[in-house]
């Protein structure tokens, strides 16, 4: 079987960057990693061993490169990525009031094993762990965060996706000045989650691929009570091939999130553009324009920012 893999690899290459960008302030109110990473939710065949580019032929002009896929009999590989990043933004704390510009950086390690298991059923677990420094005091955090569950994919619906996994996301903080009401001294949040939706690929062509995702997250147990929560959101991306090595998406993803411990009810976005370069077959660079706006019917939780940076991710499997 010949299967131009192309394009969709590189919308997933390319989200997942753009889920390292996505704002932190997100993260310390209980957002994961995972929330914004189709990864897990690629057309389930896996490389064969060796060469996997299909013989040379007169149409490669215009279908572009070709992979022989098939599954693999035996363990899947786990996926392990290592990511750097450095961003500006002009609300670096995600504030209603006394916006200040400011840099943040930090990294990121994660790794995934998604496994066959038969009749287009799939186990699929991950662990990322993230750490991010400011220039400015009281800002620093780090996350940990696990997930397992499943995933099908039903040929017979166009290829649509589903998924359902348990998610758990570990918060830590010392004096983070997030909260619009003033900081607080120490934070050490835990969230259990669930999470399903559905993954499509509405349009997909050999240089580029439209892609469409819904899902739903239920925060049944929290040790930061305040921000357990609902979640409703879709996800629209573009992916384009511009080159051989350079790739460019475009991405928009709504949220709708009720707390479930106050009357606080959230509309949030956020939309950005993305330039992803493979500098190497295990290693990429991008460079990302993202803006973010959360309307909330709690007035200090309002908030917009800009944020643009640069990153560099190293990947492997074994």
């Amino acid at each position: 079987m010949i299967i131009l893999r192309l394009a969709l690899g590189a919308t997933f290459l390319t989200a997942l960057a753009f889920a390292r960008g996505a704002a932190p302030s997100e993260r310390l109110s209980g957002a994961g990693a995972a929330t914004d990473d189709p990864d897990f939710l690629e057309t389930n065949y896996y490389l064969e061993e060796g060469d996997p580019y299909a013989p040379a032929s007169a149409g490669d002009a215009d279908l572009g490169e070709q992979v022989i896929l098939r599954r693999q009999s035996g363990r899947a590989p786990v996926e392990a990525r290592a990511d750097a990043f450095l961003f500006w933004s002009d609300n670096v704390s995600a504030r209603s009031f006394d916006e200040l510009e400011g840099w943040f950086w930090g990294g990121s390690l994660s790794a995934r094993w998604k496994q066959y298991l038969g009749s287009n059923w799939f186990f699929d677990a991950y662990a990322y762990q993230d750490a991010f420094f400011y220039d400015r005091e009281g800002l620093d955090f780090q996350s940990t965060e696990f997930g397992a569950g499943l995933i099908r994919n039903l040929p017979g619906l166009d290829n649509l996706t589903l998924y359902g996994r348990y998610e758990f996301l570990y918060l830590h903080a010392e004096n983070p000045a997030f909260n619009p009401a003033g900081p607080f001294a120490f934070t050490d949040d835990r969230y259990h989650r669930l999470r399903v939706g559905g993954f499509k690929a509405l349009v997909q062509r050999p240089n580029h691929i439209l892609t469409l995702a819904a899902g739903a997250a239920w925060d049944f147990d929290a040790s930061g009570n305040a921000r357990k929560r609902t979640e409703l959101a879709v996800r629209l991306a573009y992916t384009r091939r511009l080159t051989h090595r350079l790739r460019a998406t475009a991405c928009y993803r709504l949220a709708y999130r009720d707390y479930l411990a106050s009357s606080r009810q959230d509309w949030n976005q956020y939309g950005g553009l993305e330039l992803a370069c493979s500098l190497t077959p295990w290693a990429d660079l991008h460079a990302s324009l993202l803006f973010g706006d959360n309307q909330s019917n709690h007035a200090l939780r309002d908030y917009s920012a800009w944020q643009a940076g640069l990153g560099l991710g190293l990947r492997g499997r074994f």
